[in-house]
């Protein structure tokens, strides 16, 4: 068997040269007056001054004044809509897209289930928005609501017909087509002002808002306001699909 040395050591130790220019090994400095610290270049020279980007800002925030949201209460219609309402848009759920607009709108949101009684006893606005116009923009529900509060009557958002109308007798033989500048195509929201909310004594006859307008409509007066083109309804995925394009960016 080979003998080997169970001492085994390695030396870790160098020698450091020393600078030319001094005896003892140290690094000789080279003398810096005050001519030389001015003719450093500032390296933030060219940036904006902080102090006064922050002044500037601040000077466009005061032209801005912030104006209270209307108070009113929101019910978001989910019921009788099957699975629809959780299709994704934009990465999120159609129900969160139409809660997060009514939470911006500042409408103070009451579950669906809530007991009708409660609702008229808060003697509030009442705001009905449909699941299936989850882009309805925040500023609509407010406009809406204003106007409400302002006339006292029912406010609906519409959207214009832009499909082929067409009559249809009793046998089904197609008629003559409609004259889509008298048909409206109910959107989001509903608002209902507190007199209309209170005569409601048993809620709302449907929570399907084309169907509950006439039945609104012939008991009170009704105002339309025209809803933008993101706040149209959606009834398939297809519709998901195509909102989704045209509010591409917005989100």
């Amino acid at each position: 068997m080979d003998e080997r040395d169970d001492d085994v050591r390695f030396d870790l130790s160098f020698d450091v040269d020393a600078d030319p220019g001094t005896d003892d090994g140290t690094a000789e400095t080279p003398d810096q007056g005050p001519e030389d610290v001015d003719a450093i270049e500032d390296p933030y020279a060219d940036l904006p001054d902080p102090d006064g980007a922050v002044d500037e800002l601040d000077d466009e925030d005061d032209d801005e004044e912030w104006v209270e949201p209307p108070e009113a209460l929101a019910v978001l219609l989910t019921d009788h809509r099957g699975s629809l309402p959780f299709s994704l848009l934009h990465g999120e759920a159609l129900v969160a897209c139409a809660a997060w607009a009514l939470g911006e709108s500042g409408a103070l949101q009451v579950d669906e289930g809530t007991a009708w009684q409660a609702l008229v006893d808060a003697e509030e606005t009442v705001v009905l928005h449909d699941v299936l116009c989850p882009m309805t923009p925040p500023s609509f529900l407010v406009e809406c609501v204003r106007h409400s509060q302002a006339h006292g009557a029912v406010v609906v958002g519409v959207r214009a017909v832009t499909d082929t109308v067409k009559e249809v007798d009793e046998a089904g033989v197609l008629g003559e087509t409609v004259d889509r500048d008298r048909l409206l195509a109910v959107a989001s929201p509903v608002v209902l002002p507190p007199s209309v909310v209170a005569a409601l004594d048993d809620g709302l006859p449907t929570d399907d808002l084309a169907a509950l307008v006439p039945l609104l409509a012939a008991r009170w007066p009704v105002r339309t306001l025209a809803a933008p083109p993101q706040a149209r309804r959606v009834a398939d995925a297809d519709d998901v699909a195509v909102l989704e394009a045209l509010t591409r960016g917005e989100r």
